[in-house]
This record gives C-alpha cells, structure tokens and sequence, in this order.
C-alpha cells in the first residue's frame, strides 16, 4: 500500500472532525439538566394530584351558601308587608337560625380550612327566583303560602345536602357535629312551619 492508499480506497484518508468547541457542550450539558429538571417536577406535580386527598372545601361551602340562601329569604319575609304577622314571626326565627348556622361553619372553617370561606362562597346558591315567586304571590294575597313552600323546600334542600356530604367529613367529627346539630335545627323549623 503507498502513502496515498487507505485499505484500499486510492485518495481517500479518514476525515477528522475538529473537537467540540467547550462553549457548546456547556450549553448542551445546561439544556439537558434544565429538561430533566422540568419533566421531572412536571412528574412530581401529577404525582401529587394522583395521591392528594379530596378537598372538604366545596361541600362546606354548599353547606354555608345554602344556609345564607335561607337566611336571605327568611329576611324577605321579615320585612315583607304583605306577610301576616304569623309568618313574619317564624321568617324571623328562620333567619336567626340559619345565621347561627353559617357562623358555625365559617369559624370551623376559619379554624380549618387552607383557604377560609368567604362572603363571596356565601352567595354561590343565590336564587332570584324566590324573590319574584313571592312577589307575585304578594300581588294575589297568598304571600304566606309560597314563603312557607319556599322555606321548607330550601331547608330540605339543605338536609339533603347535609346527608350526601357527611361522609366526606368522616375525619372531622367536630364538623360533623356541627353539621348534626344545623340538620336538628332545620328539622326543627321544617316541623313549627309545616304545622302552622
């Protein structure tokens, strides 16, 4: 073989690449560990939602905006002029209760919660429709009976929610408490409205 022979190949000598300039392995070696660094606090993030535990904030939120539901509607009755005194009486009694109750559960959930309840949560269960409902019925002289209708129906409402969300409390007894003694209480008015 002569000095212009490579196994073979006439002119042809193995082609050298000139070494890497540092500067780009740095840069090279930085992109890496960045995306490294990402996927793996992306991982950690799904892990996390995957292994949390559910939130008890949005049912005991439910809870206090249905409460205020009652209450401010316990307050249209208070005030209404075409409520017998009778029904002025038992909305205010309503309304006294269901405010107990919500101050009940904002200081359990002050006391509790990562992210406290506020007056905006309260007025997630605001519905209109019972102010136009007994205004109309005011106009026809049957004020009385659409307030009672109403007030057992959000005070159930209540009940019901109280019932399907206890068992997501079952580790905080001392709310569960609290929440047996709003559904006495709403039972309780349920009854004194239905026999009047």
């Amino acid at each position: 073989m002569g000095p212009d022979e490579y196994y073979g190949y006439q002119n042809q000598q193995p082609a050298y690449t000139p070494q890497d300039d540092p500067a780009a392995k740095r840069k090279r070696l930085i992109i890496g560990i960045g995306g490294m660094f990402g996927f793996f606090v992306i991982l950690i993030i799904i892990i996390s939602m995957l292994l949390s535990s559910p939130t008890i904030r949005p049912d005991i939120s439910k809870i206090a905006a249905q409460q205020n539901e009652i209450a401010r509607v316990a307050s249209l009755g208070v005030s209404s002029e075409d409520a017998r005194r009778a029904t002025q009486n038992t909305a205010a009694n309503v309304r006294a209760v269901s405010l107990s109750s919500i101050g009940q559960i904002q200081v359990w959930g002050n006391a509790n919660l990562a992210n406290p309840l506020k007056a905006a949560d309260l007025d997630d269960e605001l519905n209109e429709e019972f102010d136009v409902a007994l205004d109309e019925a005011g106009a026809v002289n049957e004020y009385d009976e659409v307030f009672t209708e109403a007030m057992v129906n959000l005070l159930e409402g209540s009940n019901r929610q109280i019932v399907a969300s206890f068992d997501v409390f079952s580790a905080y007894p001392d709310l569960q408490d609290i929440l047996n003694r709003i559904g006495e209480n709403n039972q309780s008015l349920i009854d004194a409205i239905s026999s009047q």
